[in-house]
């Protein structure tokens, strides 16, 4: 740990190899001190490609914790199908999965904010709703008062106006009978007419002059 920490240059694509293989979680049922491990033996990996007339690293210069976690780092690449990948592809497609990662977490927070402001939204229209049905049912309520309120005015117009409709003549009749009176008594009279015209409907033509002048007289009747 001490010497990677002493790194003074960049990342190369091993140091972001190691980094990667980090992100996978289920690498520890296979090692527990797997990212120590890995670290250590990245950092003597390291050191040895500094040098190019190292020789190649064999299993037997690795401890048998590393042989395992190379191991398990070597199924892990099987089955993601990374054995004829380089390391710039790795890379690379490495990168891109960091990147989906946060398009990812970016788009979980937008929702978030989203769905915050759609609740905020909902509880102001709530609100709105339970101040408009209050304002109809006070508008309502007033229209109501208002309507009995007209009625009551009107009856009371109603009751004064009775009396002067109702005004008793000398016999003891108000002018609204006597005058029902009249119209039945007219009607009565018509009846009777009728009646008697009724024998002269058989008559010819020039009797029709008759007839005009018993409507005359029928009419001058009424008046």
């Amino acid at each position: 740990m001490m010497q990677k920490a002493n790194v003074s240059h960049g990342m190369t694509n091993m140091d972001k190899m190691v980094r990667g293989w980090r992100n996978f979680p289920f690498l520890s049922v296979c090692s527990p001190n797997i990212d120590h491990t890995i670290t250590s033996e990245h950092a003597f990996l390291r050191s040895a490609t500094d040098k190019p007339q190292s020789p190649l690293v064999s299993d037997n210069d690795l401890a048998p914790a590393s042989c395992v976690a190379l191991s398990a780092l070597s199924k892990v690449a099987s089955q993601l199908g990374l054995e004829n990948t380089s390391w710039s592809g790795y890379q690379t497609s490495l990168t891109r999965g960091i990147m989906d990662v946060m398009d990812l977490e970016l788009e979980h927070q937008d929702l978030d904010e989203l769905a915050w402001t759609i609740s905020k939204q909902r509880r102001s229209a709530e609100q709105e709703l339970v101040g408009l049905k209050e304002l109809l049912e006070n508008l309502q309520r007033q229209r109501v008062e208002k309507d009995e309120k007209d009625i009551e005015t009107w009856r009371a117009l109603t009751v004064k106006s009775e009396p002067l409709t109702e005004v008793k003549t000398v016999e003891g009749m108000t002018s609204l009978r006597r005058l029902e009176q009249v119209t039945n008594d007219h009607e009565n009279q018509l009846d009777k007419v009728k009646k008697q015209l009724e024998q002269y409907h058989d008559l010819p033509c020039d009797v029709q002059l008759g007839s005009v002048k018993v409507q005359e007289k029928k009419a001058a009747m009424v008046k």
